[in-house]
């Protein structure tokens, strides 16, 4: 077909080149938004989390990231850096000064909290200009149903609009 020709429906191939073109930008905008390293700091935990509890969580998480589109790699700290605490959560320049410090784009981390069966998640996403994401999730603390919890939670956290105004910090009370 000729360009500048009608094709079926009236329209002409340019327009069906154009509308193919925009359909796929607007499908790989609307992917995530967030491709890079994504530093992956511990969370804080309170006093009612065990140690294993506390590297369970870490080691699920980041093998949620590993495999989630758009996320080229994970930059895992292992232990909290020098500032990170509760107000460095609700503060973007200091989650901007851990994530690049430690090479990465983005930044996942929170607070943990036991309650009875469950943990507490006070989860963080800053997605290298702004805390794009803050939001609170309560898993089984068995590894099974944490694990089968976590891929919707790491996929709604990751996956928060840029510049989206985060919810207040929740608060998580101690058992």
């Amino acid at each position: 077909m000729k360009v500048g020709a009608s094709a079926p429906g009236g329209a002409t191939m340019r327009t069906h080149v154009v509308r193919s073109l925009a359909l796929l930008l607007s499908l790989g905008s609307a992917s995530v938004a967030h491709a890079g390293t994504i530093v992956l700091a511990p969370f804080l935990p309170d006093a009612s989390v065990t140690p294993k509890q506390q590297a369970g969580l870490h080691q699920l998480i980041a093998s949620e990231l590993d495999f989630s589109p758009g996320v080229e790699g994970v930059g895992e700290l292992k232990a909290p850096p020098a500032g990170m605490d509760e107000a460095c959560l609700a503060n973007p320049g200091c989650l901007a000064g851990i994530t690049q410090q430690a090479g990465g784009n983005q930044l996942l981390g929170g607070r943990m909290a036991a309650t009875g069966a469950n943990l507490v998640l006070d989860m963080v996403f800053f997605d290298g200009r702004a805390i794009a994401k803050r939001k609170q999730f309560q898993v089984p603390s068995d590894a099974a149903g944490m694990a089968n919890a976590m891929t919707p939670i790491i996929q709604e956290m990751i996956n928060a609009k840029a510049g989206a105004e985060p919810a207040k910090p929740p608060v998580v009370a101690a058992v």
